[in-house]
């Protein structure tokens, strides 16, 4: 058996954390996900001063519904996803296709979605640093009716 150069190794070492990293959503924008993506989870900003509004819209109907759970306890990549039943994990309940949480995020946060049976379902998150503005929340029905 052939053994990786010691600097290929390194190499890997040092980009798998870049590689298995979360994307961070962005504040006061929407962002379009779909549950057969590669990821099922994403970090929130940490914004000390406000509270965030977390928002959730699906953008088709379907039987099954995702659900959605959050962790205002940090956002570290070395943070496991939340779940349900944990300390600081929070639902985002979903009816009628939407679903919104406020709270404080000082350390940042991290948001999953469990897939819950609704295979290939597309949702738009929106994160309002203002309480859910009437332009995101806008925005999230446009998207939501299409």
């Amino acid at each position: 058996m052939t053994m990786l150069p010691y600097s290929l190794l390194l190499l890997v070492c040092a980009t798998l954390p870049v590689a298995l990293s979360r994307q961070t959503l962005p504040l006061n924008q929407v962002s379009s996900f779909n549950t057969q993506g590669p990821q099922t989870s994403w970090a929130i900003p940490d914004i000390p001063e406000n509270p965030l509004s977390i928002s959730i819209a699906l953008c088709s109907s379907s039987t099954a519904v995702p659900r959605f759970f959050l962790t205002n306890a940090g956002n570290s990549d070395s943070l496991a996803d939340p779940i349900p039943d944990e300390p600081n994990v929070f639902e985002i309940p979903i009816q009628n296709g939407q679903g919104s949480w406020t709270g404080q995020f000082s350390s940042g946060g991290l948001l999953t979605v469990g897939i819950n049976g609704a295979n290939g379902l597309s949702f738009d998150v929106g994160i309002s640093s203002a309480g859910m503005s009437r332009s995101t929340y806008s925005m999230l029905q446009t998207l939501k009716s299409v």
